[in-house]
C-alpha cells in the first residue's frame, strides 16, 4: 500500500483528480457534509482546480436536532469562505427521509442515500457540473468490503467502492479512495481547518457505525496487517470480475451475457439491477436468471421477484420494475407537425426526421384525422393493418415482446384509431395502419418516426 503524508498529498489529489476526469480543472460539484473527509474533499479541490468550478453542496437531511444543524452549517459557510468558497444548501425537506424509509422498508440510512445521490445529481445538471465528488476515502473502502464478507456477499459486491461511475448524466468521482482518515485529518490540521462531527457517528445501532466503532477495531486487534487482508480480497474481486465491458442499462444481449463466466454474469445483473431498482438484487433471483441463460434457445421467458422482471426476449434480456408501470398506464401527450422530439417516460423518446431505413415508419402528418396523441398500450386497443383488424395485444404478442414490456410499446394514435405501433425497441417490429399505406409518389412529403430509447 502506496503510503501519504499531508505535504505531498496535493500533487498526488491533483494527479488523482486528472486521471478520473479526463481534465486539469474539471467543472466539479462535491459533496460537503462538514465532516473531516468532504472538508478535505473540499479543501483539497480549491488548491487543485479553479475555485469558480467548485460547487460545495450541503445536503441538510433532517435528521438530527436543528441547533446542530445549525451550528454545522454555519461552520461550513466559514470554510468554504476561508477556502475562496460558496455553499450551496440543498434542504430535504421535513420528514422526506422518514417517509421514504417507511415507504421502503430499508431503514433511514438507505433513504437517505436515495434522497442525497438526487439532490446532488439535480444540482449538478443546474450547475453545469459534469462531475459529483463524495469525500469516500480509504477506511470506508475497509468498513464497506469488511462488512460485506461479514454478510458473505457474492464476488461483485467485494469489489467496494468504485473510484468512478456514471449516474444518470453526470460521472461521480471519489478522488480520496486511497487515502487514510488519519491523513486527512493531519493534512485539514496543517491548513487549520476545523471539522464538525456528526452526533449519529456513535450511535452503534447504526450497521455501518457497528462495523466502524466496534467489528473492524476487533478484526485489527487480532490481525495486525488487517488493510492489506481486506484490500486483496477486493484486489481479487476486480480481477474476477474484470474484463466485462458493460454501461449500465436496463437491457442487455442474451448471447453475450450467456458467453461471461459466473462473475461477469454479475457484474452485468447487478449493473442492470442498480440502473433501475433502489433495493438489493436477492442472490436467488441471480440463480434463477442464469439458470434461465444456462438453458435459454431463444424462448419468450421471463423471471420476477421483488418487484421486478427480467424477461428474456429473442436475443436481449430486459428488466423493468412493476412500481414504473403508472408512468405508462395514464400517460398521453399530444403529437403535432412540428414536433422532432417527444419524451416520454424513462427515457423513451418518439422521434421524427427526414431519413430513416427500411424498417422504420414513414407517415404524412396530413393523413392523421383530428387530434393526434401518443400513448401506451390500453386494454382493447385494435389495429386495422393490411391483413384485416387485430387486437393490438394479439399483435404484440406475435411480436413475441415479453408480457411485462407491452404495456411499455409507444402507440400514435387519431380520432380514427391506432395509427402506428413501436414495437422494435423490445425487439418486435414497428407497424403500421393500413390507412397509412403511402403510394411511391407520396413518399416524399413523409416523415419517418421512430422511437428511440435514450
Amino acid at each position: 500500500m502506496q503510503n501519504f503524508n499531508p505535504l505531498t498529498i496535493e500533487k498526488d489529489f491533483s494527479e488523482n483528480l486528472k486521471a478520473l476526469t479526463g481534465t486539469a480543472n474539471p467543472r466539479i460539484l462535491a459533496a460537503f457534509s462538514g465532516g473531516c473527509d468532504s472538508l478535505a474533499l473540499v479543501a483539497l479541490l480549491s488548491k487543485t482546480i479553479n475555485k469558480s468550478d467548485i460547487v460545495a453542496v450541503y445536503v441538510n437531511h433532517r435528521l438530527r436536532p436543528e441547533e446542530e444543524l445549525e451550528k454545522e452549517v454555519q461552520l461550513n459557510r466559514e470554510n468554504c469562505k476561508k477556502l475562496g468558497l460558496e455553499l450551496v444548501v440543498s434542504d430535504l425537506g421535513k420528514d422526506a427521509v422518514q417517509n421514504l424509509a417507511k415507504q421502503r422498508g430499508n431503514g433511514l440510512e438507505e433513504a437517505a442515500r436515495i434522497l442525497r445521490y438526487k439532490a446532488l445529481e439535480v444540482l449538478a445538471e443546474n450547475h453545469n457540473c459534469p462531475f459529483i465528488a463524495t469525500a469516500h476515502h480509504l477506511d470506508d473502502q475497509l468498513e464497506t468490503v469488511y462488512m460485506r464478507m461479514l454478510r458473505n456477499s457474492p464476488v461483485t459486491s467485494l469489489r467496494g467502492i468504485s473510484e468512478k461511475k456514471k449516474t444518470g448524466n453526470v460521472s461521480l468521482v471519489r478522488p480520496l479512495l486511497k487515502y487514510s482518515k488519519n491523513l486527512l485529518e493531519s493534512y485539514l490540521r496543517n491548513a487549520g481547518l476545523q471539522w464538525s462531527e456528526d452526533s449519529t457517528n456513535t450511535d452503534n445501532s447504526i450497521e455501518r457505525n457497528r462495523i466502524r466503532n466496534i467489528e473492524l477495531p476487533r478484526f485489527a486487534k487480532e490481525n495486525p496487517d488487517y488493510v492489506e487482508k481486506i484490500l486483496k480480497v477486493r484486489e481479487n474481486a476486480v480481477s474476477e470480475c474484470s474484463g466485462v465491458d458493460f454501461q449500465e442499462t436496463d437491457k442487455v444481449k442474451i448471447s453475450s451475457l450467456k458467453a461471461l463466466n459466473k462473475a461477469g454474469r454479475m457484474v452485468v445483473l447487478f449493473g442492470m439491477w442498480e440502473h433501475v431498482m433502489t433495493t438489493l438484487l436477492p442472490q436467488t433471483l441471480i440463480e434463477r436468471v442464469n439458470g434461465v441463460l444456462d438453458s435459454y434457445c431463444g424462448q419468450e421467458e421471463t423471471v420476477s421477484a421483488n418487484g421486478a422482471v427480467f424477461s428474456f426476449s429473442q436475443d436481449t434480456l430486459f428488466l423493468t420494475s412493476i412500481k414504473d408501470d403508472c408512468l405508462f398506464e395514464n400517460y398521453c401527450q399530444e403529437l403535432e407537425e412540428n414536433t422532432v422530439n417527444l419524451n416520454l417516460p424513462l427515457n423513451l423518446r418518439i422521434s421524427s426526421n427526414v431519413a430513416g431505413d427500411s424498417k422504420t415508419l414513414r407517415i404524412r402528418f396530413s393523413d392523421f384525422k383530428g387530434k393526434v396523441v401518443v400513448r401506451f398500450p390500453h386494454e382493447g386497443d385494435r389495429i386495422t393493418m393490411a391483413g384485416g383488424t387485430k387486437r393490438l395485444s394479439r399483435v404484440l404478442q406475435d411480436m413475441k415482446i415479453p408480457p411485462a414490456l407491452r404495456k411499455r410499446v409507444p402507440v400514435i394514435e387519431d380520432e380514427n384509431g391506432i395509427c402506428a405501433v413501436f414495437g422494435r425497441i423490445y425487439g418486435g417490429a414497428d407497424r403500421l395502419a393500413a390507412r397509412f399505406r403511402l403510394e411511391d409518389e407520396q413518399r416524399d412529403t413523409a416523415l419517418y418516426y421512430t422511437c428511440l430509447i435514450d
